[in-house]
């Protein structure tokens, strides 16, 4: 399995680079939340998500669930440390509810603290046992390896429309539907990055005409929608550009929505736990600055993915 091991190798790498870096620290996991060490882990579970399909689903499970708990833990540390840089800290109540999204983050810093130490991350041997075990994958040619990727995701979109056809379709919790859905669609977007150049863009001329509201400068601009081609195959998966787009897009538009509700749970959390009284849906929206209610942000979502899924846009994603 070559593409596994050059995959991994590089992630790895990465990883491994500002780890060692990160060891000099007085808060390494502080370091490396700044130091962006939770997209080399993302691309990691991703592989894993996709092996443990196509290859040994034992190991990969434990190594997405090792991957996984510092990923989150960057996540938990992301989380209440965006909050603290964005509230505008005009008045005391404003600077308390920054106070404690700061002191949440810095315990969230402490946990990961915890975990590089604990599990080996520091020290290199949570790695050098991780390639151990990736060294051991039985060999496979590059064409059965590159058809069970191609396999894996088209199965993975199958399973993403049944679902928005079923009765579980629904929008009533930010975290749960809202959230979770757009967790899904990113996973197909992070696959083709994570596979560095195993996945490419077909030659087309024009996107179809429903696309185009999606083709937006900012969507056509973006990082997140350019493929890497660090390694070479034969037979790359061609996905379609502009289909592609159009996945981006709603990622986005959900992600945006996303986050204005969960700013409003944490701005609820921050006034909870600074005050002796339950704060009122008017001071939430006070001091989150914030003009939509939940019920508003699930229902704008609900506008947005449900088209998406109704256009058929993901089968389309792959060609051929």
């Amino acid at each position: 399995m070559e593409i596994l091991q050059q995959t991994f190798k590089h992630h790895l790498s990465v990883v491994e680079d500002l780890l060692q870096k990160a060891r000099g620290e007085e808060n390494p996991a502080r370091w490396l939340y700044t130091n962006n060490l939770r997209t080399p882990f993302f691309m990691l579970e991703a592989l894993c998500r996709v092996y443990k399909k196509i290859a040994n689903k034992e190991l990969f499970d434990k190594l997405n669930t090792h991957f996984k708990m510092v990923e989150d833990a960057l996540g938990q540390i992301d989380y209440y440390d965006t909050f603290a840089k964005e509230i505008n800290t005009n008045n005391k109540d404003s600077l308390e509810i920054k106070n404690y999204f700061v002191a949440e983050a810095l315990k969230k810093e402490n946990i990961l603290n915890d975990i590089l130490t604990e599990k080996g991350w520091l020290s290199g041997e949570r790695i050098a046992k991780t390639r151990k075990k990736l060294a051991e994958i039985p060999y496979q040619e590059e064409k059965e390896e590159v058809a069970d990727i191609k396999n894996c995701y088209l199965n993975i979109i199958e399973k993403l429309n049944d679902f928005s056809e079923s009765g579980d379709f629904k929008f009533d919790d930010i975290e749960d539907d809202v959230h979770e859905m757009r967790r899904k669609l990113r996973w197909l977007s992070i696959y083709p990055a994570a596979f560095m150049g195993v996945f490419q863009y077909a030659s087309r001329a024009s996107a179809d005409i429903h696309l185009e509201k999606y083709m937006t400068p900012k969507i056509v601009n973006s990082s997140f929608t350019k493929l890497p081609d660090l390694i070479t195959v034969d037979n790359p998966i061609l996905l379609d550009k502009h289909y592609f787009f159009s996945l981006s897009w709603i990622i986005a538009e959900v992600g945006r929505l996303k986050d204005e509700g969960l700013k409003l749970e944490a701005y609820k959390e921050a006034l909870t736990a600074i005050r002796t009284q339950e704060p009122s849906t008017q001071e939430i929206h006070k001091y989150a600055e914030s003009n939509l209610t939940l019920s508003e942000i699930i229902k704008e979502a609900e506008r947005a993915i449900r088209p998406f899924f109704e256009e058929e846009n993901l089968p389309h994603l792959i060609i051929g």
